[in-house]
């Protein structure tokens, strides 16, 4: 009878030990992170972590047909030192279209993969993706928030790109372009927070033209003006998202 409950208290004593140690812990070896296997217009396809276990390093694959011009990440980590069932979770939104607007990436286009990196707390991560953006509008997600912020952002871009105009061709000179559009920037941040560092992005553009004359220069505001128009226009074109259809 002593020696059954013995055995019993050491059957307990490894069972509570199961659950007390992270399965990532190296009384247990490493554990490699996970790819979950949902897939919704692209795959994660491969997480590397690098030797400290901080950085992870997501390859995304594109299987549709169409380029991609946002995504987003869920990271879902489980500490070191935590029982299994105590998960973190975190977001990367990744959006390209402020770069595809002036010319200077392309999205991912169909086929090909792209290379995130995003910070982990632990080795014991899984990494799966909620939101993906087509070029032609159309998205497939699981997150409704992360949806609603893209397009929030995107609209922002675009108004901060429309004032910008507005203001540039109603002025009589540089200083009083620079002058409403400083105020316009000073009043986003209670009003209107994610259009202000577009706002100070145009504000820093504007002031560091340089002209060899004032006609020179009120000709390279013009021209800013025009740019400007022409990107809010693409930009509307995908800012209205719709879910894509299957």
């Amino acid at each position: 009878m002593r020696k059954g409950n013995i055995v019993r208290r050491v059957c307990l004593l490894i069972f509570l030990a199961t659950l007390v140690l992270p399965l990532g812990s190296e009384a247990w070896g490493q554990q490699k992170p996970s790819v979950a296997t949902s897939s919704i217009g692209a795959k994660v396809e491969n997480v590397t972590l690098d030797q400290s276990g901080h950085q992870a390093t997501i390859t995304i694959r594109n299987l549709s047909d169409k380029e991609i011009t946002a995504f987003d990440l869920i990271v879902k980590t489980e500490p070191e030192g935590k029982e299994p069932s105590l998960s973190d979770v975190s977001y990367s939104l990744k959006d390209f279209l402020p770069g595809i607007t002036a010319g200077l990436i392309q999205g991912i286009l169909p086929g090909k993969s792209f290379d995130e990196v995003v910070s982990v707390r632990s080795r014991n991560v899984t990494i799966d993706l909620d939101l993906v953006v087509f070029g032609d509008a159309s998205a497939e997600f699981v997150n409704d928030d992360m949806l609603a912020q893209v397009m929030a952002e995107r609209k922002a871009i675009m108004d901060a790109n429309n004032q910008t105009k507005d203001i540039i061709r109603n002025a009589s000179s540089k200083e009083e372009a620079i002058d409403k559009l400083t105020r316009l920037w000073e009043e986003s941040k209670e009003t209107h927070p994610l259009m202000t560092t577009n706002l100070e992005n145009h504000l820093y553009n504007l002031k560091n033209q340089k002209g060899n004359s004032q006609a020179e220069e009120q000709q390279k505001m013009m021209d800013y003006a025009n740019r400007k128009e022409k990107e809010g226009q693409f930009v509307a074109l995908h800012c209205d998202l719709h879910r894509r259809a299957q």
